[in-house]
């Protein structure tokens, strides 16, 4: 039987092309799908340049400096800066989403480039030659259930030919117009999630900066990466901050999901998923806060608590970069609340949401590890 994983290679790996061959050509399986970010910086530049902050010239100067580890290897990097220049000659007509997710494109193409000069059988392979649709305006896009069918279809019809299948991250086909659809910061992750919910492979990694999920976050210090963590924690933690994942990177996979790890490139084993409870009870996820809350919506099996940090011991508090798609969290949060006869104030803090109730934290932590056991993700329709 062969044996397929899928490796996401965050701008981390990708900026450097021996990271990239390292871990591209490591690993037991016989076959890989790899999905990919544009290299460090690119897509604040594609941004910065759309708001007008940077000139044309200074774009693609930069954009040259920013590929150029890949000159080293061979590449024609000039090959893919005329591209662009060319992209920018007609942003109005390929959109504004076409051109951020430039970044992305890019990368696969290069990357397919570096592997074959070490005769690797690759190919690059974009969202719309494996039907990657959605609808909806970026990242408020709803992904059809049914598309998982013909992402496993058509990514089967290359792993027949090439060994590795290289995919831009980031972003989808709109299935009514047909036009790229951004999927937000860390939309590469869900791209991998996707497509590996859709083929079942052996295993999926998410190489990162970091080497695994923190007991704390390691911007305050004092934590160590879990060794484990489960399904249900990562998904919500994902959920609730949006900072070392795209918040539904998860809650696309089912129960039958493959081997999860999450790690960067140095070679250490990382944090890997399992199914249940975590194998620990005290562990605390800070979660990024730069004042850490008392209550840190956690999964439903377990909430973590942070003592001895406020006075405000029945206060529950949301944040992170992606804080706007969980504003419907926090509203039906605090609405189920209500239903249980908790009086309680939701009001927007700076970055986030706060309800603050006049229980006691125990009460609140039973009532909302409750909410989350039946909270469905609106990303999947």
């Amino acid at each position: 039987m062969t044996l397929v994983d899928v490796k996401k290679l965050g701008n981390e790996v990708t900026t450097y092309p021996e990271k990239v061959i390292k871990i591209l050509t490591g690993g037991t399986a016989d076959k890989s799908v790899a999905v990919v970010s544009a290299v460090t910086g690119l897509t604040d530049l594609f941004l910065s340049y759309v708001n007008g902050n940077v000139s044309k010239e200074s774009l693609l100067d930069t954009f040259l400096t920013l590929y150029s580890p890949y000159d080293e290897y061979g590449i024609e990097i000039k090959v893919h800066y005329d591209r662009l220049k060319e992209t920018l000659k007609k942003i109005d007509v390929y959109g504004i989403a076409f051109f951020i997710s430039m970044g992305e494109k890019i990368s696969a193409d290069i990357i397919n480039e570096l592997m074959r000069s070490i005769d690797i059988r690759s190919c690059a392979v974009y969202p719309e030659d494996i039907k990657f649709y959605g609808t909806g305006l970026n990242t408020h896009m709803r992904i059809n259930k049914n598309i998982f069918e013909f992402i496993k279809n058509n990514i089967q019809n290359f792993l027949n030919k090439y060994d590795l299948i290289i995919v831009p991250g980031f972003y989808a086909i709109n299935e009514v117009d047909g036009k790229n659809i951004l999927l937000g910061r860390g939309g590469s992750d869900f791209t991998a999630s996707i497509i590996a919910e859709a083929i079942k492979p052996s295993s999926i990694t998410f190489y990162k900066e970091v080497g695994g999920v923190y007991s704390i976050d390691p911007d305050i210090g004092g934590g160590k990466i879990l060794k484990k963590i489960s399904m249900s924690n990562l998904d919500n933690f994902s959920k609730c901050t949006g900072r070392m994942f795209y918040p539904f990177t998860f809650s696309v996979l089912n129960s039958d999901h493959p081997d999860i790890v999450i790690r960067n490139s140095t070679g250490r084993s990382g944090t890997s998923v399992v199914d249940g409870a975590d194998p620990f009870n005290s562990a605390i996820l800070s979660l990024g806060f730069a004042d850490p809350p008392d209550i840190v919506i956690g999964t439903e099996d377990i909430l973590f608590e942070i003592p001895e940090r406020s006075a405000d011991r029945n206060t529950i508090y949301i944040t992170g970069d992606f804080i706007e798609r969980f504003r419907g969290y926090m509203e039906s949060l605090s609405n189920f609340l209500l239903e249980q006869g908790i009086k309680n104030d939701l009001s927007d803090i700076k970055n986030g949401f706060r309800i603050k109730t006049d229980s006691s934290s125990r009460e609140i932590i039973r009532l909302v590890r409750r909410f989350n056991s039946s909270y469905k993700s609106p990303i999947i329709r």
